[in-house]
């Protein structure tokens, strides 16, 4: 079934990652509280907050189109996010790393949809593909992690605002 709203399915997509991201907290079961999420790279200045997520959408193909229509209405898409998630921590970079680690790939299992603030599914399987940790240097309070989501969805081929 057809669902067409105003936004394109990518810009759903991202905002539902926004949402999911922001419901991360220590009372849910977490290891951390995310509550900065950003869309634009902000200065390392500009992040008060750790751990702070930059979201960056990545590139995006078509894998396939919908072969069961003669007119072929939809086609299957396959977008690369890109999560930096900055940590501070003077005392255990690897053990602060970890917990975030555990945090994103138990938030991408658990809303596998991704599912909108308003309750609906944005794609059909969203993953961790990738995980790459950096600034794992003892004393220096900068360290992080960066994630690659693949995140596959159905969209109407004549129409990007339709997930499909």
């Amino acid at each position: 079934m057809a669902v067409a709203t105003e936004q394109s399915v990518r810009r759903r997509i991202r905002d539902a990652l926004v949402y999911q991201l922001k419901n991360i907290k220590k009372n849910g079961g977490y290891n951390n509280d995310i509550i900065e999420v950003h869309t634009v790279t902000p200065s390392m200045e500009q992040m008060k907050v750790f751990p702070s997520v930059v979201l960056v959408m990545g590139d995006e193909r078509t894998n396939s189109f919908d072969t069961n229509s003669s007119t072929f209405k939809t086609v299957q898409k396959e977008l690369q996010v890109l999560l930096h998630v900055f940590l501070h921590t003077s005392y255990n970079p690897a053990d602060t790393q970890d917990g975030i680690i555990q945090d994103i790939e138990r938030m991408v299992g658990e809303h596998f949809g991704l599912e909108h603030a308003d309750g609906t599914c944005t794609c059909f399987m969203a993953q961790v593909a990738l995980v790459r940790p950096f600034g794992l240097t003892v004393n220096k309070p900068s360290c992080g992690v960066t994630f690659t989501l693949s995140i596959r969805y159905q969209q109407l081929r004549l129409d990007p605002t339709t997930k499909a």
